[in-house]
């Protein structure tokens, strides 16, 4: 080959092995985003912080029992003894539980640090969703571009230089160093020993061979979890929802009523039950209370919608770019076994 063959091939090379890195980065990025709003959810509704801190307890009783201080006190000034009258002071276990709600506060919120973000439980359905999509189209267009690097590449090397195969080999193995989260092997038995075993068995075991033509490929639990988290973002704007209309029948220990915030917003959409007010809402409160869980929620579920899109064509770049690469695969094998 000319050097400005080898040069193109070299390049192409490296944006195929870019664009791999810039899908990675951006499937941690989502990662994290989705974890962190999964985690915010668990701990407002679900954690065991939340009911150990709001379960069956009396804030009233706030301080130590003191009444044997001054029996004791007179004790050590017969004796000489110097020393001083404690004052008055919370519980242990009542400054526990008061730290325990406190946390409980905290978690609810997701704080961005570096850019001086918090984001509370209550507005995750359009600010959690929506930063979401965003993520997720950040992934589609990564995916998107390391489809058309690599399927490419593929084709250029086979259709060009169909008659090398040593550049064809360098290529195919190239990319699939690179590849972290696409599988092309037979087995994810591992290798070992420095001999290739002559038998059929131990190749089919052993060799880092591509999938033969014909041969379905096992599922495992690892690919189908997997799997699943390439879909993170939906199921996550998923959980949003679920969580949201679950909290309508929990009580609200934020609220300070003994009710569910179902019933607080029933209550608000009816200031007047029977001719007798039930709660003092205004009808402006009322409305706006409604209006806002019918906003927020047309939000999520649009969002949802649109995410649900994007990582099902994620999931068709990456299922291509395996595809293309076994059949690449398969090809070399077939003229390594003719030759």
């Amino acid at each position: 080959m000319d050097d400005i063959t080898t040069r193109s091939i070299e390049l192409r090379l490296t944006s195929v092995k870019e664009a791999l890195q810039r899908t990675r980065s951006v499937f941690i990025v989502m990662t994290i985003a989705s974890a962190a709003i999964l985690f915010t959810l668990w701990n407002a509704s679900y954690s065991r912080e939340r009911t150990v801190a709001f379960l069956g307890f009396d804030f009233s009783k706030a301080t130590q029992d003191l009444s044997g201080i001054p029996d004791y006190c007179e004790k050590l000034k017969a004796a000489a003894i110097p020393f001083a009258v404690p004052s008055p002071s919370e519980a242990p276990h009542i400054s526990g539980r008061r730290q325990l709600v406190e946390n409980w506060y905290e978690s609810r919120s997701i704080h961005v640090g570096l850019l001086g973000i918090r984001v509370s439980v209550s507005d995750l359905p359009v600010i959690g969703s929506f930063s979401l999509v965003v993520v997720t189209i950040w992934f589609y267009y990564a995916q998107r571009r390391a489809n058309r690097a690599l399927v490419s590449l593929l084709r250029y090397t086979y259709t060009e230089h169909g008659d090398n195969s040593q550049l064809q080999n360098l290529v195919f193995h190239e990319i699939r160093n690179n590849l972290l989260f696409v599988k092309t092997e037979e087995s994810d038995e591992p290798l070992k020993g420095l001999q290739t075993e002559s038998t059929e068995e131990s190749v089919s075991k052993y060799e880092p061979d591509v999938l033969l033509e014909g041969i379905s490929e096992k599922r495992t639990f690892t690919g189908t979890l997997l799997k699943t988290l390439t879909y993170l973002p939906f199921w996550t704007i998923l959980a949003v929802i679920v969580r949201d209309f679950v909290a309508l029948t929990m009580y609200s220990p934020t609220s300070g009523l003994n009710l569910r915030l179902g019933q607080i917003l029933w209550y608000e959409m009816k200031c007047n039950l029977g001719g007798k007010s039930v709660l003092s809402f205004d009808s402006l409160t009322a409305g706006y209370s409604f209006f806002l869980m019918l906003l927020f929620e047309s939000v999520a579920v649009s969002c949802l919608i649109y995410t649900l899109y994007l990582c099902r064509k994620g999931a068709a770049f990456s299922k291509a770019n395996k595809l293309t690469l076994q059949e690449f695969g398969r090809a070399l094998k077939q003229k390594g076994s003719s030759n």
